[in-house]
């Protein structure tokens, strides 16, 4: 019958996609870099979470049970807000020892509050994009010689109030303020609760203090990046089985305190991760103690490995194919005999 066929012609496309969209750039830092090209897009996400717990009652409880809100600002590149958070990460940037630039940043904030029983959080997340220029350290003549690209910029980090709107977008305790003033009067009073919720939300570091030669490294032969078609492509990724031993968790920060009950307040930046592509066959080198990448367009002669660390180089590119080709030869197969069908 066709609805038998359908039925298992689904399951094995639905298993296909598993092992495809389990290869999905999940990284939150992303960018293509094609050293043809003296500007690239980037994007970063910041995330981080508020865990309020009243499991004996009282006001906060009274005040965020069952309540529900959503803060969101916006900044358009040409904005002042805009301008001046690029204007701050280039000088982060610079500090770090690298002569990258960033412009044309576009930024979206939310903050969104979910009050249940005996507990509320709040999410938080901060999205950047933007263009990156000035990475390419010298573009020689002779085209036998790698391009060198500075890869010190990666430290995308700010600390202290960044504003839009006049609203600080950096510390998880602004959403508080702005929308619980009475929950922001009973935190006030205990100094180390509103220490930890003023951890900076814009923080990158780990993604800049983690050696690229610690990162997964991807080399893709084939060509197979629809944006590059025909020429080969380097992978760096970066994730928390590297960053912080398989924990999902960078840092969790948690407070207890009495006022008319028992209050406990904990803070959660989850881990850090990233991906960077680059266009052609990229060398990992050091120039005055930053990072940079040696591209040429093809690997030296002989060169094999195709990937180091724990993601083998098949699991990236071969079982999206495999499992592809494998559903497609499953769907001819029962279609051309006609058992589905009838």
């Amino acid at each position: 019958m066709k609805a038998k066929f359908l039925i298992i012609l689904g399951i094995v496309v639905f298993t296909s996609s598993l092992f495809t969209l389990s290869n999905a750039d999940a990284a939150e830092f992303a960018v293509n870099i094609n050293p043809q090209n003296s500007e690239s897009r980037f994007t970063v996400k910041y995330h981080a979470t508020i865990n309020m717990e009243y499991d004996e009652g009282g006001k906060i409880k009274d005040i965020l049970k069952d309540k529900n809100w959503t803060i969101r600002k916006t900044a358009d590149p040409l904005t002042h807000d805009s301008i001046e958070i690029a204007s701050r990460l280039n000088q982060k940037i610079s500090q770090d020892g690298s002569n990258a630039k960033i412009s044309d940043l576009s930024v979206v904030y939310q903050a969104e509050l979910r009050g249940e029983s005996n507990s509320a959080s709040i999410d938080y997340l901060v999205v950047l994009t933007g263009t990156l220029s000035d990475y390419i350290l010298s573009y020689p003549s002779d085209a036998s010689r790698p391009v060198l690209i500075d890869m010190g910029w990666r430290g995308l980090s700010i600390t202290g109030p960044v504003l839009v709107d006049g609203y600080d977008i950096n510390l998880p305790i602004s959403a508080i303020m702005e929308k619980e003033p009475e929950l922001y009067s009973i935190m006030l009073p205990h100094p180390k609760v509103i220490s930890s919720l003023s951890d900076n939300i814009l923080d990158a570091e780990d993604i800049l203090h983690t050696k690229l030669h610690d990162w997964h490294f991807l080399f893709d032969p084939t060509g197979l990046d629809s944006d590059a078609s025909g020429i080969v492509i380097t992978e760096y990724s970066l994730d928390a089985n590297r960053l912080y031993g398989g924990n999902s968790v960078k840092s969790e920060t948690s407070e207890s305190f009495m006022a008319d009950a028992d209050y406990k307040v904990t803070t959660i930046l989850p881990a850090d991760s990233a991906n960077i592509r680059i266009a052609g066959f990229a060398a990992l080198d050091t120039l005055d103690e930053i990072e940079i990448l040696g591209v040429r367009p093809l690997p030296p002669e002989g060169f094999a490995v195709t990937s180091t660390g724990d993601v083998p180089f098949a699991m990236v590119y071969g079982l999206p194919i495999i499992f592809t080709v494998a559903a497609t030869i499953v769907g001819y197969l029962l279609f051309k005999k006609g058992t589905m069908f009838f």
